[in-house]
């Protein structure tokens, strides 16, 4: 099970990683810090789900110590 939300976390990270990479690439000098602010506002809801699988993992290694 933690495999599982280690694995979750990891695509998470990768798709914002990816997202942001792409953001740059398309915008080129026009990425600013409000291109920026625009795009994490855009991944809020990854990084809430982020945080939770976070959550969950240090609970399953909490519980099977």
């Amino acid at each position: 099970m933690a495999k599982l939300l280690l694995n979750c976390a990891n695509q998470s990270v990768q798709r914002r990683l990816s997202a942001m990479k792409e953001a740059r690439e398309k915008m080129g000098e026009l990425f600013d810090d409000s291109a920026n602010e625009a795009i994490v506002e855009e991944l809020e809801i990854a990084e809430e789900l982020m945080m939770q699988i976070v959550d969950a993992v240090g609970f399953v290694i909490k519980t099977h110590k």
